[in-house]
């Protein structure tokens, strides 16, 4: 019986990783908000992350996790070394920068740099939300800039900080 009982175990566990929950997330292009003028090099396709979305379609963020954002995305041409730049805006204040821990994308984000052009690509940041931070509703502005710092894509997306 001790077997039966292991093997139940084991598969009620890879059950439940397989039905661990990705929100697809509604995210708007910088440009199409006019919060940049020019072309980007790139575009993304898709965005993703391991969280749930409200129903206002908000990507939750619980206090004291780690949350592995996915953003699907191209470059118009090859690029030789990537970098995050994040701001937040809360109630329409200007924008104010959010530091990552980690703004190399090319590092422990499944990017190998140099990317190659015209090909889809997975960028998975990780976002540390300390348990500091106030629960509040916010604008994510995510941009990942090549080596001159223009824009391959630049994102706004909604968050909600939650316990």
């Amino acid at each position: 019986m001790k077997f039966s009982y292991s093997y139940i175990i084991v598969l009620l566990a890879i059950i439940a990783v397989s039905q661990a929950e990705f929100c697809n997330l509604n995210f708007k292009e910088c440009q199409d908000l006019k919060l940049k003028t020019g072309t980007s090099l790139g575009k993304v396709s898709n965005l993703s992350f391991n969280g749930t979305c409200s129903s206002e379609g908000f990507a939750v963020l619980k206090k004291g996790t780690v949350v592995e954002i996915d953003f699907q995305f191209q470059s118009y041409n090859p690029q030789a070394t990537l970098k995050s730049v994040v701001h937040g805006q809360i109630s329409g204040s200007p924008w104010l920068p959010f530091p990552l821990g980690n703004p190399d994308a090319c590092k422990d984000s499944g990017l190998t740099c140099p990317i190659p052009a015209n090909t889809t690509l997975n960028y998975k940041p990780n976002l540390k939300v300390l348990s500091s931070y106030p629960a509040l509703k916010v604008l994510v502005k995510w941009q990942l800039q090549d080596a001159r710092k223009a824009d391959i894509f630049c994102v706004v997306l909604p968050a909600e900080i939650a316990e």
